[in-house]
């Protein structure tokens, strides 16, 4: 596993009226404030953590927090490229992109805003408890983590999760023909048990170093097992769920999804962290970054990211946009 290096990370947004105080610095969103439009700034799937991100662009590797916007209005992102080509809560390397991380965030949680057992605080630079009600119990040879689910957590259609949908997850995402992109940190993992609907036991191959144990055992994130079970995990023609889940785990949920034009995401009341201020979501694909930058600053869109860097000087020059920057 390599550790990832911090790069450069520049965002770009109209700055509304009415601003909602800005996102705490988080690599995906918080559903309590104006970042649940989600932005994974990480670079990191559902599950994964900074150390495994391995990124190399310039723009998915360090914490931020989208433009704030108006708390009760909707979010417009220009996006430059077509979206992502599959919604699958556990990628292959061909689909782990960055706009699978922009949809990911939304319905999946992504690890940093909720949707696995632990989240990392950027403040605090180590994890902190997600969708765990506390940090695991440690076994003394280091390899063991024994978590316990919290009671408050429920999928979009108002299921309870439980650990069988970790089982199922890992059960499905650790075989070899899943081509899970994070398929050698499942490897790590010897054993995956879960002893009650609220418990779950993983135990290492090796003893690691604390903060790279925890980055493995960290990796699953659950699959709706109610929803999945018997369907294929690879194939999108024998599983609809693959392009467009039907229920998800994060703040939305996909209201319409076209890979070469748009996508929908409107809020749902069953999050655990709360339901999102940003009651819609939607992202307009195949913007040249000329017309993205004019639909931002005309007012149809509200969200840029990733400005390239022939736009960037126009941007700190606009005084109706607000420019943020971090390295």
């Amino acid at each position: 596993m390599r550790l990832d290096v911090l790069a450069t990370f520049t965002l770009v947004g109209a700055l509304a009226a009415a601003c909602a105080a800005p996102a705490p610095l988080a690599p995906t969103p918080l559903p309590t404030s104006a970042s649940t439009a989600a932005e994974s700034a990480t670079g990191t799937p559902a599950g994964a953590t900074p150390e495994a991100a391995g990124q190399t662009s310039g723009h998915t590797s360090v914490p931020a927090a989208p433009t704030p916007v108006a708390p009760s209005g909707p979010l417009n992102e220009a996006a430059f490229g077509n979206l992502s080509k599959t919604l699958h809560p556990y990628p292959d390397g061909a689909s782990y992109t960055q706009p699978w991380l922009d949809a990911a965030a939304l319905i999946w949680g992504g690890a940093d805003g909720g949707g696995a057992l632990l989240a990392f605080d950027w403040d605090k630079l180590d994890y902190r408890p997600a969708m765990a009600t506390a940090l695991p119990t440690v076994s003394a040879d280091n390899k063991t983590f024994t978590f316990r689910l919290r009671s408050d957590l429920k999928w979009s259609d108002g299921t309870v999760i439980t650990a069988d949908d970790f089982q199922f997850a890992f059960d499905q995402a650790s075989r070899e023909d899943s081509r899970y992109v994070q398929l050698d940190l499942l490897q790590e993992i010897t054993a995956f048990g879960t002893p009650d609907p609220r418990t779950i036991v993983i135990t290492l191959r090796d003893a690691r170093p604390r903060e790279v144990a925890l980055s493995i055992v960290n990796v699953v994130s659950p699959v709706p097992k109610h929803v999945w079970n018997g369907r294929s995990w690879t194939d999108p023609a024998a599983n609809p769920e693959i392009m467009h889940p039907t229920v998800v785990l994060g703040p939305y949920a996909v209201q319409e999804f076209a890979t070469d034009s748009r996508a929908i995401f409107t809020a749902v009341d069953t999050y655990y962290q709360g339901k999102p201020r940003i009651p819609r979501v939607e992202i307009v694909a195949n913007q040249q970054p000329a017309v993205a930058f004019d639909a931002l600053k005309s007012g149809r869109a509200n969200w840029i990211h990733a400005l390239p860097p022939s736009l960037y000087q126009q941007a700190r020059a606009d005084p109706t946009l607000d420019l943020k920057e971090w390295t």
